[in-house]
C-alpha cells in the first residue's frame, strides 16, 4: 500500500470534491437566466437573461463534472488502497448504488411536478400533470408509452451516480487483468504517469487522449459544450470512456500522490491558461472560423478541460488544507445538498418568472433559496439522524453555526475511517 497521505491533504482534496458539487447549486440555478440554457431549463427560460450567467455555466459545465471524477477515482484508490476490492465494493453499493436508487425514486416525480409547476402555471399546472400522467392522455398525445417517457427523463442529475457503479465495476474488472501482466509492464506504466505528472507536455497528452473520447460527440453549439451529457439508462460509449479517462487519472494518482506538490506549484499557471483556453473554445462556438469547426472546437476544449481540472486541484491544495468549521460542514452537508436541490432549482425560478427583477437577482434568490432549504434539511433531518449515518458513513454532532466561521477544533475524520467520500 503507499503510504499515508497528510490529513490536510484529504481535506484538501475532499474539499474540491465538495465544491464541484456544491457548483452544481449554482449551475442549474444560473441556467434558467441564462442567455443560452439547455436541458429541462430551456422549458421555461425566464425573460430576464444575461450573458455573464451563460459564461458562468458554460465554464462550470465544462469543468466540473470532469474535475469530480479525478476526486472520485482517488478516494476509491484510498479505500481499494486500505480494505481491499470487496471493501471498496460493498462501500460503493452503500454509499452510491443505494443513494442512486431511492433518490431517483422518490426525487423523479419531485422534478417532473416542479417543472410542470413553472412551465404550466403554478399549482394549476401540477394539477394538469397530474391528471393527464393518470388518464394516460400525456403519453398518448406524445405517442409514448411510460417507459418510454422515463427513458427520456433518464436519470437527471444522479447519471453521476451511475457513471460511478460502472466505473467502480469497470476499475475493479482492470485491476484484476493488470495482475496478470508482467512486472515490467507495470513499471512502464507507473514512469509514464509520473512523466506526465511531472513534464509540462504531460497536459498535452492527457488532452490528446480526452480529444480522441470527445471527436465521435455532437460538435459543439451554444447550448452543447465540452464532454456531451447524458442521462440515459444506456448512455453512448464516447462518454463512458471519456469521464472513464478522468477516474482513472485519479485512481493513479493516489498511487503517485507525492506528485500532488506538482499540481500545488503549477496551480495558477494551470488555471490561468485553462480560462484562455476555455475563452478561445467559447469564441471557437459562437464565431465558428470553418464550416465544420468540431475538430478545431475539440483541440481547444480537451485541454482547456484538463487544464482547469488540474489547475482546480492545485489551488484546492494550496487553500483547503486547513478547512474552518463551517467548510468542514458544507464538505458534510455537500452530497445531500446536490441529491435534493434540482427540484428546488426547477421550482422557484415559477415563483420569480412575473417579477420584474434583473436576472443576476433572480439567479441569486433561487441559488440561496435552493442552497438554504437544501441546509436546513440538511440540519434537521439528516446530520443526526441514521439518515446522516447513511449518506455520510457516520452519524454526525449537532452543528452550532455560532462557531461556524472558527477553524475546526475536532479533524474529520479521513476518508478511510468515515468510509463516507464519493
Amino acid at each position: 500500500m503507499p503510504p499515508a497521505l497528510p490529513q490536510e491533504r484529504y481535506f484538501a482534496l475532499d474539499g474540491l470534491r465538495a465544491v464541484m458539487m456544491l457548483l452544481g447549486v449554482v449551475l442549474h440555478s444560473a441556467q434558467p437566466y441564462a442567455t443560452w440554457t439547455f436541458s429541462i431549463y430551456t422549458a421555461f427560460h425566464d425573460t430576464a437573461h444575461t450573458f455573464v450567467l451563460s459564461g458562468l455555466a458554460f465554464l462550470l459545465h465544462l469543468f466540473r463534472m470532469p474535475a469530480f471524477f479525478v476526486m472520485a477515482g482517488f478516494f476509491g484508490s484510498v479505500i481499494w488502497h486500505a480494505r481491499g476490492t470487496r471493501a471498496l465494493l460493498r462501500n460503493r453499493v452503500k454509499r452510491v448504488l443505494l443513494p442512486l436508487v431511492l433518490s431517483w425514486v422518490v426525487l423523479f416525480p419531485l422534478i417532473v411536478l416542479s417543472a410542470a409547476f413553472t412551465v404550466l402555471g403554478g399549482p394549476k399546472g401540477v394539477a394538469h400533470i397530474v391528471q393527464q400522467l393518470h388518464s394516460g392522455a400525456l403519453l398518448a398525445k406524445n405517442n409514448l408509452t411510460f417507459s418510454q417517457l422515463l427513458m427520456q427523463m433518464g436519470l437527471v442529475h444522479l447519471w453521476f451516480l451511475y457513471f460511478l457503479m460502472l466505473f467502480y465495476g469497470a476499475i475493479t474488472l482492470l485491476l484484476r487483468g493488470l495482475r496478470q501482466l508482467p512486472q515490467k509492464i507495470k513499471n512502464l506504466a507507473d514512469n509514464s504517469f509520473k512523466q506526465i505528472m511531472l513534464q509540462p507536455a504531460g497536459v498535452v497528452l492527457l488532452a490528446a487522449i480526452t480529444g480522441l473520447t470527445m471527436v465521435p460527440m455532437r460538435p459543439a453549439n451554444k447550448v452543447t459544450t465540452g464532454i456531451e451529457g447524458t442521462h440515459a439508462f444506456l448512455p453512448p460509449i464516447a462518454i463512458l470512456v471519456a469521464y472513464f479517462v478522468f477516474f482513472v487519472f485519479g485512481w493513479l494518482l493516489f498511487r503517485h500522490k507525492h506528485l500532488l506538490t506538482r499540481l500545488r506549484d503549477r496551480a495558477w499557471l494551470y488555471t490561468s491558461l485553462g480560462l484562455g483556453a476555455a475563452g478561445l473554445y467559447a469564441w471557437l462556438i459562437l464565431h465558428p472560423p470553418v464550416a465544420k469547426p468540431h475538430l478545431l472546437q475539440v483541440a481547444v476544449a480537451a485541454p482547456a478541460i484538463w487544464l482547469l481540472s488540474l489547475g482546480s486541484i492545485g489551488l484546492a491544495m494550496r487553500y483547503f488544507r486547513k478547512p474552518t468549521g463551517l467548510f468542514q460542514y458544507l464538505s458534510e452537508a455537500s452530497y445531500w445538498v446536490y441529491l435534493v436541490h434540482v427540484p428546488l432549482t426547477l421550482l422557484l425560478p415559477g415563483l420569480l418568472i412575473d417579477l420584474p427583477l434583473p436576472a443576476l437577482l433572480k439567479f441569486l434568490l433561487t441559488w440561496a433559496g435552493a442552497t438554504g432549504i437544501s441546509l436546513l434539511t440538511y440540519q434537521y433531518w439528516v446530520r443526526t439522524t441514521p439518515l446522516g449515518g447513511w449518506l455520510n458513513g457516520r452519524r454526525l454532532a449537532p452543528y452550532a453555526f455560532w462557531s461556524g466561521f472558527r477553524k475546526s477544533e475536532k479533524p474529520a475524520a479521513t476518508p478511510i475511517e468515515a468510509g463516507s467520500l464519493i
